[in-house]
C-alpha cells in the first residue's frame, strides 16, 4: 500500500525485472508532430513549484468524443473500470499502464489562462462526482480566471469536463507534491484512483512520456489536431546522478 510506484503495469514490470534480472521491453513513445503553435494556447502560471513541481500539458482541437472501442472498453472491464468516452477512457488506461494521472478538461469551458494556486478560503468547486465541496488554503488547485476548475491530483471539476459535445480538449500531465494531496481526501470523505498515487507519489520523470503516450493513441481514437507540449519543471526533484 506504500508503494507508489507498484501501482501500474510499468511499475510491476520494473520490480519484476529486478527481482528476475531481466530487461525492460521498452516501447518507443514518440510524438514530435504538432499542427499548430501559438494559436489557441492556454498559459500555465505555477504559483508554488514546490507543490506542482512538474507539469506538461497539450491542446487537441478538432476532436469526436464518443463510445471507446472495444479493445479499450475490454482493457478497463479486466480491471473493473467502467468506460465513459474515448478521451476518459484512454486517460484512465495511461494511469494504470503508467502510472501517471492524466486529466482532460473541456477548452470551450475554461475561462482564459489557468494557474496551479492554493485555493482561497471558502472558495467552492462542484466535482465530477457531482458533489460541491467548500475548500480552504490548505487545498492545491488548477483554476482559470474565474474559480477553480480540478481539485489538484484528486479529482476535476464537473463544469470543465469532456462530454460527447467537446470539441477541444486540454490535456494535463503533472507533478504534485504528495503533501498537497495527502490528508485531502480523508477530509472531503472520499478517495480517487488519481489521489490514491498522487499521495504515494507518482515518477517525476514521467509526465512528458504519458502526454506523448496518450497522443499516439489519442490520434486513433479520436483524429484532431495537436498542439505543442508545454512543459514546467523545477528540476531540484531530479535524482541526483
Amino acid at each position: 500500500p506504500n508503494r507508489g510506484d507498484c501501482f501500474s503495469h510499468l511499475g510491476i514490470a520494473r520490480e519484476l525485472s529486478i527481482i528476475e534480472s531481466k530487461k525492460i521491453k521498452k516501447e518507443n513513445i514518440k510524438f514530435k508532430r504538432h499542427d499548430f503553435d501559438t494559436a489557441d494556447l492556454i498559459k500555465v502560471n505555477i504559483k508554488d513549484n514546490n507543490l506542482c513541481s512538474r507539469y506538461a500539458c497539450r491542446i487537441v482541437k478538432n476532436i469526436k468524443v464518443k463510445e471507446s472501442p472495444q479493445w479499450l472498453k475490454k482493457r478497463l472491464s479486466s480491471i473493473g473500470q467502467k468506460s465513459i468516452n474515448n478521451v476518459v477512457d484512454l486517460a484512465n488506461f495511461i494511469m494504470f499502464d503508467l502510472g501517471q494521472p492524466l486529466h482532460a478538461f473541456d477548452q470551450d469551458k475554461l475561462q482564459g489562462n489557468l494557474e496551479v494556486r492554493k485555493a482561497k478560503n471558502k472558495e467552492k468547486i462542484l466535482l465530477l462526482n457531482e458533489e460541491e465541496v467548500i475548500l480552504n488554503k490548505d487545498c492545491l488547485v488548477i483554476a482559470d480566471q474565474s474559480s477553480p476548475v480540478a481539485l489538484a491530483g484528486i479529482i476535476g471539476g464537473l463544469e470543465s469536463s469532456v462530454t460527447k459535445k467537446t470539441k477541444r480538449i486540454y490535456l494535463e500531465s503533472a507533478f504534485f507534491n504528495p503533501n498537497s494531496v495527502r490528508g485531502k481526501t480523508r477530509a472531503f470523505g472520499f478517495q480517487t484512483d488519481a489521489s490514491i498515487r498522487f499521495e504515494r507519489g507518482v515518477d517525476f520523470n514521467i509526465q512528458e512520456t504519458a502526454v506523448k503516450r496518450a497522443s499516439n493513441i489519442l490520434k486513433s481514437l479520436v483524429g484532431g489536431n495537436f498542439g505543442p507540449i508545454q512543459k514546467f519543471s523545477n528540476d531540484s526533484f531530479l535524482p541526483k546522478k
